[in-house]
């Protein structure tokens, strides 16, 4: 299995760990919700808005440049797409990714049934396999020593610690702009979830290997593109257009290109979308 070295590094004080940012997460969360509210009910509205909600999270050249051009390999071949192919990248969110790696039997429910829950947990499971896996934690001198390779490995890290770190923005900041509720019972069962699957799946894999481990990274990072086009996609065009006015988000640009590509297939035309000279423009 893909994904069994990861599996095997996740043990009890993994686990331990897990249950630790879990519980410190549902909190910052449930804090975020709470300010929000109280400030609206006083009347601070505006000035939440201006020193709380203005920002945004920075994604980098690069960051966008791995998201464009996933988006672009997603869409090649869209003319000759089916209907059903061309729903199916919208509205899946991260199922493909794991039918693609074989992982979709093991993992598919920890994409949860509400949107959020997928995020926490994979928020979650990803800084966690970064941690234990020693993604992000290289010197640049030593990567610059380490080859063609491991730079690129350094910079898939980086891109899937920021499209996890932007998802969870999202949810604590934009949460108008993401399918579903927020409920407060969700942060538990996505607590209890995590540990259930850790734990069942521990004592079952017992290899681990650096092939594995290369592959997950990859199967994390097209996770995360799906969520963010299957967020995109869900999202009122109202807040893209708010967003948009303020400058943009990078949900709102994403939704702008699997939009721009589905015009040229509603049409039938047969000029191929270029998402990498489209998004320069947008950028």
């Amino acid at each position: 299995m893909a994904g069994g070295g990861v599996m095997h590094l996740l043990n009890e004080w993994a686990i331990e760990i897990l249950l630790l940012v879990s519980f410190s997460l549902q909190l910052a969360l449930l804090l975020f919700a709470g300010f929000r509210r109280v400030g609206a009910s006083a009347g601070l509205g505006s000035w939440w808005n201006r020193h709380v909600n203005a920002g945004s999270i920075v994604i980098s050249d690069e960051v966008k440049e791995h998201v464009f051009g996933y988006i672009q390999n997603m869409l090649r071949g869209v003319d000759s797409m089916s209907t059903t192919e061309l729903d199916a990248i919208r509205t899946t969110r991260g199922q493909r990714a794991l039918r693609r790696h074989g992982l979709h039997g093991d993992l598919a429910a920890s994409l949860g049934e509400e949107f959020h829950q997928g995020i926490l947990t994979w928020h979650v499971a990803t800084d966690i396999y970064l941690a234990v896996s020693g993604g992000g934690d290289r010197s640049s001198a030593a990567i610059a020593n380490a080859g063609d390779r491991a730079a690129a490995a350094r910079r898939l890290a980086e891109a899937v610690r920021a499209l996890s770190n932007y998802m969870m923005f999202l949810v604590a900041i934009r949460p108008d702009m993401l399918p579903g509720l927020v409920l407060r019972r969700l942060y538990q069962v996505t607590c209890e979830d995590m540990a259930r699957i850790w734990r069942e799946r521990k004592d079952t894999h017992e290899s681990s290997s650096s092939s594995s481990s290369g592959r997950f990274i990859d199967v994390l990072s097209m996770v995360w593109v799906e969520m963010l086009l299957y967020a995109g996609n869900r999202c009122s065009r109202e807040s893209h257009a708010k967003q948009l006015n303020s400058g943009g988000e990078l949900i709102t640009l994403v939704w702008l290109l699997a939009e721009h590509a589905g015009l040229y297939r509603i049409n039938k035309t047969k000029q191929h979308f270029k998402c990498a000279e489209y998004a320069t423009v947008m950028v």
